[in-house]
């Protein structure tokens, strides 16, 4: 079981090695996902979701929780169809299947790699949100 715990960490390293070296790209996931809660917000999209919850006050703190964790599943999934994609493109998803490794424990360091960048981005947009636009998420 070590050994697959050193391939999950070893894959979680690669991954986030691999996306710090393209640092534009994550600058502007962080600038495109921000810009978008921002319309969101001016929008006013999420005037009905505290009506739905009975909480007329704490729209935009139920808008924000919610795009927080849409961000969270769009960073997952893209994250794996995306490496299924390479891995099948550059010929290399086979020889990852017949590995001595079970492929989920690669796939695994991936999905946890994105949910670490997928965090850093929150932590931006909850940042933005809280300075900028006055909107917190109040846990009690």
């Amino acid at each position: 079981m070590l050994k697959y715990l050193n391939i999950v960490r070893a894959e979680i390293i690669r991954s986030l090695k691999e996306s710090f070296s393209y640092k534009m790209g994550l600058v502007s996931d962080i600038v495109v996902l921000t810009l978008l809660y921002a319309g969101l917000i001016f929008m006013d999209t999420g005037s009905m979701l505290g009506e739905y919850y009975n909480n007329p006050g704490n729209s935009k703190t139920l808008l924000l929780l919610g795009y927080i964790f849409w961000s969270y599943s769009i960073a997952a999934i893209s994250g794996v169809s995306t490496e299924i994609s390479i891995e099948a493109v550059k010929g290399t998803l086979e020889q990852k299947f017949m590995a001595v490794i079970p492929y989920p424990f690669l796939i695994a360091g991936n999905i946890i790699s994105s949910l670490l960048l997928s965090s850093i981005v929150a932590s931006v947009i909850i940042t933005f949100s809280n300075l900028i636009m006055g909107v917190s998420i109040i846990i009690n």
